[in-house]
């Protein structure tokens, strides 16, 4: 269960309100949908990344933190 909440909180949170998804938003509406999907598909690709990146670190972190309660 806890991990269909953290899906939905992942999910609300990430939607576009910052200065990338007003971007994204006034793209749609100036160049047309293909554009602002084009850009959107940008950002995720960038977001997943960031999220790929964090989750390595954390995986490293608890490792190390394991390692010293454990030796």
């Amino acid at each position: 269960m806890i991990f269909f909440e953290g899906i939905i909180t992942g999910l609300v949170l990430s939607l576009p309100f910052g200065p990338v998804g007003i971007y994204c938003m006034e793209k749609a509406l100036i160049e047309g949908e293909k554009k602002a999907y084009t850009s959107a598909m940008g950002m995720v690709t960038v977001d997943v990344i960031y999220g790929i990146i964090s989750f390595l670190f954390i995986i490293i972190r608890l490792k190390a933190i394991g390692n010293i309660f454990y030796n």
